[in-house]
C-alpha cells in the first residue's frame, strides 16, 4: 500500500477493533463515538492517518471537510500536504521529523517515532537509507543543499 492512494484494507468486522461498539475504549481515543466509525474513518492516504479526531484536526488545518467526506484524505493534493504537516509539526504523535533529521543527527531509526512508534522501524530505515544513497549518487547537489 506504500505510496497508495488506497484506503487501509481489511473487513468491516476487522475495523470493529475502532468502532465504539466493539471497543470503546481504543475508539473514543480515536474519537470514534458512532458505531461504523471504525471503517469510515479507517487508514488514508500516504500517511494511513485514523480515527475521526485525525481527520478532524486535518480538516482545521487544511479546511477541506475530512469528517464529512473521508475519501478525500487519499486524494494526493491532499494526502502530500498532511504527511508534510504533520511530519513537520508533530501532528500525529507529538514528535517531529526535525527531532531526528536535522543538521547535527540524522536518525532513520528513531525518526519512526514521528509517526508509529517501533512499527517495522528498522525496515522503514533501512529503505530511507537506501533512497538516500541513490539521491547522493544521482543528484548530490540536492543533497548538499540540505546541508
Amino acid at each position: 500500500m506504500l505510496f497508495s492512494n488506497l484506503p487501509e484494507v481489511g473487513s468491516r468486522e476487522y475495523f470493529n477493533e475502532y468502532d465504539i461498539e466493539h471497543n470503546p475504549t481504543k475508539a473514543k481515543v480515536l474519537g470514534n463515538d458512532k458505531p461504523g466509525d471504525g471503517f469510515k474513518y479507517r487508514g488514508r492516504g500516504l500517511i494511513q492517518i485514523t480515527g475521526k479526531t485525525n481527520y478532524q484536526r486535518f480538516t482545521e488545518i487544511l479546511n477541506v471537510n475530512f469528517v464529512k467526506s473521508p475519501d478525500l484524505v487519499s486524494e494526493y493534493k491532499h494526502s502530500v500536504p498532511i504527511i508534510i504537516y504533520g511530519m513537520k509539526e508533530g501532528t500525529f504523535t507529538g514528535k517531529k521529523l526535525s527531532d531526528y533529521i536535522n543538521s547535527s543527527t540524522i536518525d532513520y531509526v528513531q525518526a519512526r517515532w514521528i509517526v508509529n512508534g517501533t512499527n517495522k522501524r528498522e525496515i522503514l530505515a533501512k529503505n530511507a537509507k537506501i533512497i538516500e544513497n541513490w539521491l547522493e549518487e544521482s543528484s548530490p547537489e540536492i543533497l548538499k543543499s540540505f546541508q
